[in-house]
């Protein structure tokens, strides 16, 4: 019998900044087969298994990277920047999920840090409607993995707030919900358009569904020029006016810094809410600490 990836066309290898989730969908819809069939053919999963674990967002270890390598036709570098695991080094939750106080080999511990976001992702419905392209119109832009940085707010080529809920069901986007964390949301449901919400809003009935690439801005949705300032230097990890990006290290203690300015701006509001920009970011802020 023939293998249902051998129909896999070279179109379909990964988008820049692609998640593996995301990654997932878009081959499951271009193939028309169930998530959970395609995980188990890439493998992803054991043959036998029902859900990848959400901790193959943070790396492939070295059997299921082979696996995964030898049935797509990706390098083991490609496959790796579908996963935190290059941001080992310069965000510092990746290395609290990967590496923890053992040393200097990554491997998936099971960790899921405050400031990754793994049972859902924020997203650009510009960005998930795709670039105009014959194969992105068909199966959409990409899930990127940047949005489930916690630092990243903002779109920099659309200008504009990434959005955290789904429209329709209000849900948080591609939710999973349960002590078992799973890499993709109802895994076992028939083939969705990728940009698709995947949520369940009651239990027993199929997924949402709503298109979350076709969500019409507000004027909410678009921040300032400073807000966009501070997204492409958290994003590049470099210093304003400077034209080459600061090594692993120096973005790492960067991020590190952010971290805990982070944690006192919580445990002293409100009085920190006169140092916010402009009134609608304090209730913003006010809305989050609620």
């Amino acid at each position: 019998m023939r293998h249902p990836l051998e129909q896999l066309p070279r179109s379909l290898s990964p988008l820049p900044g692609e998640d593996l989730h995301g990654f997932v969908l878009r081959l499951a819809h271009r193939l028309d087969m169930k998530p959970v069939v395609l995980l188990q053919h890439t493998g992803l999963i054991a043959p036998n298994s029902h859900a990848a674990p959400a901790r193959r967002m943070f790396m492939l270890e070295k059997d299921v990277l082979a696996a995964f390598c030898a049935t797509t036709g990706m390098t083991t570098h490609d496959a790796d920047a579908l996963t935190f695991k290059p941001h080992v080094n310069s965000y510092p939750p990746v290395a609290e999920a990967l590496l923890g106080m053992r040393g200097l080999t990554p491997a998936p511990r099971g960790v899921f840090p405050v400031w990754l976001l793994t049972t859902s992702t924020r997203y650009c419905p510009s960005c998930l409607a795709g670039n105009g392209s014959a194969i992105q119109q068909r199966h959409g832009g990409p899930w990127k993995l940047a949005w489930r940085m916690a630092a990243n707010f903002a779109c920099l080529e659309h200008r504009c707030f990434l959005r955290t809920t789904c429209p329709a069901c209000d849900l948080p986007a591609q939710m999973i919900r349960g002590a078992s964390r799973s890499l993709i949301v109802e895994p076992h449901a028939d083939p969705l358009h990728p940009a698709q919400c995947r949520n369940v809003v009651d239990p027993g009935q199929g997924p949402c569904g709503a298109r979350l690439d076709t969500a019409d801005p507000t004027d909410s949705d678009f921040p300032s020029d400073d807000l966009l300032l501070l997204q492409h230097r958290l994003l590049q990890a470099r210093p304003y006016g400077a034209s080459s990006a600061l090594d692993p290290l120096a973005g790492h203690n960067r991020m590190t810094d952010l971290f805990v300015l982070a944690a006192f701006i919580r445990a002293t509001w409100p009085l920190t809410a006169k140092l916010a920009p402009s009134d609608s970011l304090a209730q913003a802020l006010e809305h989050d600490l609620s």
